[in-house]
């Protein structure tokens, strides 16, 4: 335990591939399975004695905050743009039409 928010030594980690079409609601079902399944492996071998201890690595990068600006649609942006964000802000803030952003 670090008295740190999210500093503490890795003891498992797993990757998962986003499919194409996925969207942040459907990745998030996955991850709730795969991160389960994971807990009860951690917590077995952390009572077991025999959890693995990896040290995080300082180089990385912070995600900003979601406000609900980023999900204002420009249509002047490509369609595959335009597409990724409307999965990538699905369910959570879903993704709105800015009418200033289309010219009349």
């Amino acid at each position: 335990m670090n008295e740190k928010m999210d500093e503490g030594d890795i003891i498992y980690q797993e990757k998962t591939e986003i499919e194409k079409d996925e969207t942040t609601g459907e990745l998030w079902d996955r991850l709730k399975e795969i991160g389960a399944n994971l807990l009860i492996k951690t917590l077995k071998d952390i009572e077991n004695n025999n959890a693995p201890r990896i040290p995080q690595g300082k180089d990385f990068t912070m995600a900003p905050m979601l406000k609900k600006e980023i999900s204002q649609i420009d249509w002047k942006n490509e369609a595959k743009e335009i597409k990724n964000k409307v999965r990538g802000l699905n369910p959570i803030m879903g993704a709105y039409r800015n009418d200033r952003a289309v010219k009349k």
